[in-house]
């Protein structure tokens, strides 16, 4: 079990990369000469980066190099998605980061440079956000996963950690009361994610809940140090995430640096809900303010 307690120390050589990035591609005259930055967008929990490429298709339209990354242990038909320790989703994200840097401003290469995380995506997101600071210029947080293990003594969590340690694959979490209705409440969608063979229907095992559940109080602790501009979105009926605790994070972070934003009624996947077309148009005009 590897968690980081000092993010500074932080090195993508740490690990070893695991899953490619995809690139989203652009198309015909949407296409641009010069990019306004890059986004790169980090999918949630038992989904994978297949389900965000209509979002990818906007953000490149409106001028954003989109990388699009499937997290290590997911997006496999069948396959229960697992980590050994929640960093292992960081490396591949932050070499890709670090060749931008590298690389300079050019129009393969634009900055700045913003992470757009859904729920556990989030997480990946804002532990990148701390462990390189000078690098991404800004997040873009939609239903965080906080406040996932809030009922949960970390005596009872320390013990989860060693049991994890045997029993990994233990099925412990069932899948959210209601299934694909605590995502979306458009039916269209709930069905989209129900057949998606590349989507994860089932149990998570002991680990994974481990895993997730310390990553996600770990972070929310860590979140004043987070000193770059900060969306932050949420659906005042997320059943998945914690609304209740999704604000409390939001008062964890500089109130000159966060833009914090609820939909009344909405769920968990802000994406594919029934605002969904207000949320992108909030992300588009956040986004205007951070552009080259």
């Amino acid at each position: 079990m590897r968690f980081l307690p000092v993010f500074s120390s932080f090195s993508s050589r740490d690990l070893t990369p695991s899953t490619p990035l995809a690139e989203a591609q652009s198309r015909g005259a949407s296409a641009v000469l010069r990019a306004r930055g890059t986004v790169i967008l980090i999918h949630g929990f038992a989904e994978h980066a297949g389900r965000y490429e209509t979002t990818a298709a906007r953000l490149q339209r409106l001028g954003w190099k989109t990388v699009v990354v499937t997290l290590k242990g997911h997006g496999g038909a069948g396959i229960r998605p697992d980590i050994e320790a929640f960093d292992d989703y960081l490396p591949p994200i932050v070499e890709t980061i670090d060749g931008l840097v590298e690389q300079g401003n050019t129009a393969e290469t634009a900055r700045p440079i913003v992470l757009l995380g859904q729920s556990m995506g989030a997480l990946v997101a804002c532990r990148i956000a701390l462990c390189r600071p000078s690098s991404v210029s800004g997040l873009i947080l939609s239903s965080p996963a906080f406040g996932i293990a809030d009922w949960m003594p970390r005596a009872v969590l320390g013990l989860l950690g060693l049991l994890s340690q045997w029993l990994p694959a233990l099925p412990i979490v069932p899948p959210p009361k209601g299934g694909a209705a605590a995502l979306s409440q458009i039916s269209q969608e709930q069905t989209r994610f129900e057949e998606d063979p590349l989507c994860w229907h089932g149990f998570l095992g002991l680990r994974m809940a481990y895993q997730l559940a310390r990553a996600s109080m770990e972070t929310e602790e860590l979140l004043h140090r987070i000193d770059i501009p900060t969306l932050l979105l949420w659906g005042d009926a997320d059943t998945v995430s914690n609304p209740d605790a999704i604000r409390r994070a939001s008062r964890r972070m500089s109130a000159d640096l966060v833009t914090a934003e609820v939909w009344p009624g909405s769920r968990h996947h802000l994406f594919t809900d029934r605002d969904a077309e207000s949320h992108f148009l909030k992300i588009r005009g956040w986004l205007e303010q951070r552009r080259t």
